[in-house]
């Protein structure tokens, strides 16, 4: 059963946990791409490895994850193969965002002239509902 609560990037003020399978060790063969970490600050640590964090504290079935306490500063972000501020991570993160709301007004713009343009072709007003 996969646990939906769980968060990457983790979240100041969720509980964090740090899972010892996805430990980076020379014995483990590890895709980069995919590994996930972050370096964060918690209310029992100081810049400890977090693997991801939860709303709430979660007692582990197994002993595989270890909870580190409540996140009050997240340091850096590794993922995709990359290592950058949190900082920078949430900058690029709302332009990444800021483009697609851009995108998607853009294309609702371009939908409604196309719907105007065509209501045109048919002798329609916009504003003129009677006509139709």
């Amino acid at each position: 059963m996969q646990r939906v609560d769980i968060n990457f990037p983790p979240r100041v003020g969720a509980h964090a946990y740090y899972d010892k399978r996805f430990m980076l060790h020379e014995s483990h063969v590890v895709d980069l791409n995919k590994y996930k970490t972050a370096i964060i600050t918690t209310d029992k640590h100081t810049r400890v490895g977090c693997h991801y964090s939860m709303p709430y504290i979660n007692k582990p079935s197994d002993k595989n994850s270890i909870y580190l306490g409540k996140i009050k500063e997240i340091h850096k972000i590794t993922m995709n193969g990359l290592t950058f501020s949190y900082k920078t991570y949430t900058y690029h993160k709302a332009d990444e965002l800021n483009r697609q709301k851009d995108k998607t007004n853009v294309e609702n713009k371009t939908l409604l002239t196309e719907r105007q343009q065509s209501w045109e072709t048919l002798g329609l007003n916009i504003g003129d509902e009677s006509k139709s």
